[in-house]
């Protein structure tokens, strides 16, 4: 029961964000490039959360469609990422490139779609954990905003935060027979959307300031 209450309290929460994004779109604010792929990961995380909900709900197989989702999670959330780089930029993007293709090969031609493969999205959580992080440092001394009115620093601590997690439950999953790594990613999930909630309100703000300061 505790479960399914979880699983529905992720997918809501899947929303707070998209929500905020939606009342600045309503607000015709522009939004400016280096968010653009944040925006098109809440569209597709959105999507994604309530199709995956709507068809287990009627019992059907929706495995498979993790299969897809993830590397292109994978992609924009690297990417988005990496664009704050600010010296190793080119040689993570060729990386990320690289991670990608190899999920995409892996996906149709040497995995079941059966099957959960814990070992490539450990790697893969493992990846966006190590990224984030760097991200975070830099951030953390460079930034001229304090941190916490950056809509950056929420989007990448909640990118640090979800993925250092979910390796916990993915490593739960190799090893155990059980339910608790699926009740780890559902408070990662909710946790890390309450946090991207709260980097779309910054961004908001930093607009509102910054059009405050034009007018």
């Amino acid at each position: 029961m505790i479960l399914f209450f979880l699983s529905d309290l992720g997918t809501a929460s899947m929303f707070f964000p998209f929500f905020v994004l939606l009342y600045i779109l309503f607000k015709k604010i522009e939004i400016d490039k280096e968010i653009r792929l944040f925006v098109a990961f809440l569209f597709f995380a959105s999507f994604t959360q309530v199709f995956a909900s709507t068809i287990m709900r009627l019992g059907y197989y929706n495995l498979w469609f993790h299969h897809i989702y993830a590397p292109i999670e994978f992609g924009l959330l690297s990417f988005l990422l990496i664009q704050w780089e600010s010296k190793y930029k080119s040689l993570y993007t060729k990386f990320a490139i690289i991670f990608i293709l190899f999920r995409l090969i892996e996906m149709f031609f040497l995995q079941e779609w059966n099957k959960f493969n814990t070992t490539s999205m450990t790697i893969q959580s493992l990846l966006l954990f190590a990224l984030a992080a760097r991200i975070f440092y830099l951030l953390s001394i460079f930034s001229i905003v304090p941190f916490y009115r950056d809509f950056r620093f929420f989007i990448t601590f909640s990118i640090l935060f979800f993925n250092a997690t979910i390796s916990v439950g993915f490593i739960f999953m190799n090893f155990y027979e059980s339910y608790i790594h699926y009740f780890i990613y559902q408070i990662s999930n909710i946790t890390s959307n309450m946090i991207f909630t709260i980097a779309m309100i910054c961004y908001y703000r930093q607009k509102q300031r910054i059009l405050k300061a034009f007018y």
